[in-house]
């Protein structure tokens, strides 16, 4: 009884322990978040205006959450993530529009990633001390604090957990498969699904996962046959990411973001890709650069640079396929990092960034077991000695410092973009939105400086010609104000906002007619805004 119950018992101990230095860690590096605030860079929209979470959980707010961008555009919803959407309910419903308090629930969603990863790899390979390492490393890893500490992110946050369970199920799946098993499986994905569009790739993932830790390609090596059903079985998967692709695309398309400031050419994508894919992996050894935005690379990039990039990614591609035998850990890490970041490389080109941390969050596993499993091998017995104990001890202690440090730069929209400006070059965005923080904080002539040189660098955006016409406004600047709010329509047709205060403008500059035009054109694109309807009433219209 004894020698049946104490490996039990044992096993109990390690997870209970291993709980407690997630929890503890993910405590101690994301407590800060608490007193940390909306961000100007699509919290504004999402969250703090969003008037469907001032109503909390009710019978119309969750048809809002399952519907917006399926059945209607909503620009409250990025695209159709109804289970993200009704965790942004749930927060509104428990705490009110407190951003202290989402915050907190970003970091226990962090933290509970953590911990559901352990056990989804532990589940996949049978093995303990090494999911763990991955599940810390995981926890505080810099290139992780982005979807904890930007409420935007949430759904990274979200669709990460479901794709943990859905490892889960498949891992059961995978050693007993019956029709309970799969249903599960299909359960957990179409959570992912649900949660964020990047979850298209999960089925890639799992064929991964057959070859290694599964062993199922090994079973079915050189018999036709069987690997086409490998393939087969997940057939209904893949018509569900096919699905969920398209209407993330028609999502995009409506809300304006697919192709950003002007569509880039293909050469010019596929070499931000390449640079994006190295970034990505330099930045996993060593991230001391990280940003709230990365401009586009548009073109500027050096053959030198695009040559050396190449040169890298063949590299390590050609060490994964000769390692395929004996270390398939390696081959099995890089595909899941390819396959995971790739449907957000920027060759079906959505918003207006290179590359953006969150997009790491759960490809970066892949590298994660690389190193882990490839130290492990490295040295076998001799990984228990105390040498490499306080060198794992030392690697954790060291990212963990560069995630506080890193998580600080997030406390409020102008840390952030400040920060933004200091790593990266000509990044309008951190211009435009740092214009914006400071206009609201009272500091009109410091905020103009920062908008128009946002609009030098790209002077194709409608919302940097919308915040200079607010600017302009404020400085009593009245043609300059005119001029700004006619190019932020023109240039984007179907902004509210820049069709509202253009109105306002040109009331108060005695052109009633033009002005009720563009008033009635804000209350068509948005009915739910009172302001419109107000001001039409005001001037008698």
């Amino acid at each position: 009884m004894n020698s049946l119950t104490q490996p039990a018992k044992g096993a109990r101990l390690r997870w209970l322990l291993l709980a407690l230095l997630i929890a503890a860690l993910g405590a101690a590096i994301y407590h800060p978040v608490r007193g940390f605030g909306f961000l100007n860079w699509d919290d504004d929209v999402y969250l703090e205006t969003n008037p469907w979470l001032r109503d909390g959980l009710t019978g119309r707010s969750i048809e809002w959450a399952l519907t917006a961008n399926l059945m209607s555009f909503s620009k409250f919803a990025e695209y159709w993530s109804p289970i993200t959407l009704l965790t942004r309910l749930a927060d509104a419903a428990f705490f009110g529009i407190n951003p202290g308090a989402m915050h907190a629930t970003s970091a226990v969603l962090h933290i509970l990633n953590a911990l559901l990863l352990a056990a989804a790899l532990h589940a996949l390979t049978r093995s303990f001390w090494r999911p763990a390492v991955v599940a810390v490393l995981f926890l505080v890893h810099p290139l992780n604090v982005e979807p904890a500490a930007w409420l935007s992110a949430r759904k990274d946050l979200v669709a990460a957990t479901f794709l943990f369970l859905t490892l889960l199920a498949y891992a059961r799946y995978a050693r007993r498969p019956t029709r309970g098993s799969y249903a599960l499986l299909l359960a957990a994905f179409l959570g992912a699904l649900m949660s964020k569009p990047m979850a298209v790739s999960i089925p890639v993932l799992l064929l991964i996962l057959d070859y290694w830790p599964l062993g199922r390609w090994t079973e079915v090596w050189g018999e036709r046959a069987k690997i086409v059903k490998l393939v087969a079985e997940k057939v209904p998967l893949f018509i569900l990411a096919g699905l969920a692709a398209l209407l993330a695309i028609l999502s995009q398309v409506d809300v304006g973001a697919m192709g950003g400031i002007g569509a880039h050419p293909w050469s010019t994508r596929i070499t931000n890709a390449l640079y994006a894919l190295t970034t990505y992996v330099r930045r996993a050894f060593w991230p001391d650069d990280l940003a709230i935005f990365y401009p586009h690379t548009d073109g500027r990039l050096s053959w030198l640079t695009v040559g050396a990039c190449i040169a890298i990614l063949v590299a390590i591609s050609v060490v994964a396929v000769m390692l395929a035998r004996r270390q398939r850990y390696f081959l099995a890490g890089w595909l899941w990092f390819l396959s995971g970041v790739a449907p957000v490389l920027g060759l079906v080109q959505v918003g207006r960034q290179a590359m953006a941390d969150r997009y790491f969050y759960t490809p970066g596993i892949g590298l994660l077991v690389m190193v882990v499993w490839g130290v492990y091998a490295l040295f076998g017995l001799r990984g228990r000695t105390a040498l490499v104990r306080c060198m794992a001890c030392g690697t954790v202690v060291a990212l963990a410092m560069a995630a506080s440090s890193q998580l600080a730069t997030w406390r409020d929209s102008g840390t952030a973009f400040r920060h933004a400006l200091a790593v990266t070059r000509g990044n309008y965005i951190a211009h435009g939105n740092l214009a914006a923080h400071y206009f609201v904080q009272g500091e009109v002539e410091r905020a103009r400086e920062h908008c128009i040189e946002s609009l030098r660098i790209t002077p194709l955006q409608p919302t940097a010609w919308n915040n200079l016409g607010a600017i302009e406004a404020a400085l009593r600047h009245e043609d300059a104000a005119l001029y700004a709010y006619e190019r932020a329509v023109l240039l984007d047709p179907k902004s509210a906002k820049a069709s509202f205060h253009f109105g306002e403008l040109l009331a108060r500059n005695g052109q009633p007619d033009a002005a009720a035009a563009m008033l009635r054109r804000a209350e068509e694109l948005e009915p739910r805004w009172q302001a419109p309807r107000a001001a039409l009433s005001a001037m008698g219209r």
